[in-house]
């Protein structure tokens, strides 16, 4: 069976990798030889992500560390991964604060960084109901909630 597999990579990231040192997954091999049965025919690893902003990172360094990883998916399977970027919205709104602090009692609201990733969903969603009238299977193992599999008939 020909198989297209979709996977949310900011759910990947922080559901499951950004604590760990299992950072740069050769998700291709990962998929083809670890998730899927042996008769499926890989023929591509769909990943949906946005650039992330230096400014949401835990690390100056992480949006190269992003960008070099993406470009070493794209050299390595030229055909076989698609990488579909949305993008980063960051606003600073005005947050109430949960607890007082003790060095600024009248202090109630805050302005705080809030960053929202914003098309990766929907381009992921629309791939998948497009997908799903292709001729390959669609199989979309990780993220947002979906844990649903489509196979196609042959």
């Amino acid at each position: 069976m020909r198989t297209v597999v979709y996977v949310d990579g900011y759910n990947l990231y922080y559901g499951l990798l950004r604590k760990t040192t299992l950072k740069w997954l050769d998700l291709f091999a990962l998929f083809r030889d670890h998730v899927l049965d042996p008769e499926v025919e890989l023929i591509q690893v769909r990943y949906y992500t946005a650039p992330v902003l230096g400014r949401m990172c835990d690390s100056p360094e992480s949006p190269q560390r992003q960008r070099r990883y993406l470009q070493a998916l794209r050299k390595m399977y030229p055909q076989q991964i698609a990488i579909i970027e949305g993008k980063i919205l960051a606003t600073t709104p005005f947050q109430r604060l949960v607890k007082p602090i003790a060095e600024a009692p009248d202090l109630q609201m805050v302005q705080v960084y809030d960053f929202n990733e914003k098309k990766t969903d929907v381009n992921l969603a629309a791939d998948l109901i497009a997908g799903d009238c292709s001729t390959v299977s669609p199989q979309h193992p990780t993220g947002g909630g979906c844990s649903n599999t489509w196979r196609r008939s042959p």
